[in-house]
């Protein structure tokens, strides 16, 4: 069974561990909602559903047909997320008096592995930011509903993408197009759509003039979220307002998420709609957060605490997630 971090929070037992999970929640409202297997192993092999099962009308007397979805197998490795936290024994002696050092050192150490699971979220994979060692974000994730070797982002042949106007036009966000990304989402309506705060300040100054109704939702950790039709509308700090999809870039192509669909010039900021948990969206992980206490160094009059993280991410059925392109929040 799926669980999100939070629902994790309220299970640990360890007081530190239970500080971290805490504050990487609070860092970003992508965690509350994000779930997360916990599986046996450093690597998953699951069944990608590609296309939903078909029906058809019958005569009496007919031969029925089989018609069951079609699936593709994908696998996914653990990646490892995490850093190590030294504090001074001096200062840890000498300056606690008002605030616990290590405490707020090891709450830093947590914000920065919360905020890198952000950036890989969704750039993880491609050559925009490489980073061998890190798990596969949300775009090559989106890339691969095409096929499992597909590093790009076309339109023309992966429905789960939809650009915003013509092909190499930066085109402004209108609530039509959002509405087609909110229906790419199939078996019930997104959990959330993810943007950038510059397109969240486009869709609310659309949204007034027109007469629409800016709602709003506390989350359970009291982030105040927009609401668009229902749906949460959060931000993450990680999707660019000026992706740089220029092509042969470093010379590797081939990991780049290249498309006629991104705009040359660098006006495009993606647009994420997701249904989340078991069969959608997940994370993956082996024993969650954990926290080793390394004690004293040899080297130096410190203490250092391990904070490490076995992570992946897995995208379960192709209709669960789509993406916007070319939309630029500036027009």
């Amino acid at each position: 069974m799926a669980n999100t971090l939070v629902e994790m929070e309220r299970l640990s037992t360890d007081y530190t561990k239970k500080g971290i999970i805490q504050t990487i929640i609070k860092d970003n409202p992508l965690f509350e909602k994000l779930s997360f297997i916990e599986i046996v192993g450093n690597a998953l092999k699951y069944n990608l559903e590609t296309a939903l099962a078909g029906a058809d009308w019958y005569a009496v007397g007919d031969i029925w047909k089989e018609s069951t979805p079609t699936w593709a197998q994908r696998s996914v490795a653990l990646t490892i997320l995490g850093g190590d936290a030294d504090v001074d024994a001096f200062i840890a002696q000498t300056r606690s008096d008002v605030q616990d050092v290590e405490a707020a050192i090891i709450e830093l150490k947590a914000k920065a592995i919360a905020h890198e699971f952000q950036n890989m979220f969704i750039r993880g994979g491609t050559f925009y930011q490489a980073n061998a060692n890190s798990m596969t974000g949300i775009m090559k994730l989106l890339a691969g509903c095409q096929t499992a070797t597909t590093t790009d982002l076309d339109a023309t042949d992966n429905a789960q993408v939809i650009q915003a106007g013509a092909a190499n036009t930066a085109t402004a966000l209108s609530l039509v197009k959002l509405d087609e990304l909110i229906d790419k989402v199939l078996g019930g309506k997104p959990d959330f759509l993810m943007m950038s705060k510059a397109m969240r300040r486009k869709l609310t100054s659309l949204l007034r003039p027109g007469g629409g109704v800016l709602s709003y939702a506390t989350t359970e950790m009291g982030h105040q979220v927009l609401q668009y039709n229902g749906i949460d509308v959060i931000t993450n700090d990680w999707i660019p307002d000026t992706m740089n999809t220029t092509a042969n870039v470093g010379g590797n192509p081939s990991l780049e998420l290249v498309s006629a669909a991104w705009y040359g010039t660098n006006a495009n900021s993606p647009i994420f709609a997701f249904q989340v948990g078991e069969n959608a969206l997940c994370g993956l992980q082996n024993q969650g957060i954990q926290t080793e206490k390394l004690g004293g160094l040899e080297t130096k009059d410190a203490r250092r605490t391990r904070i490490k993280w076995y992570c992946a991410m897995a995208l379960f059925s192709t209709v669960k997630a789509a993406v916007m392109l070319n939309c630029a929040p500036a027009l």
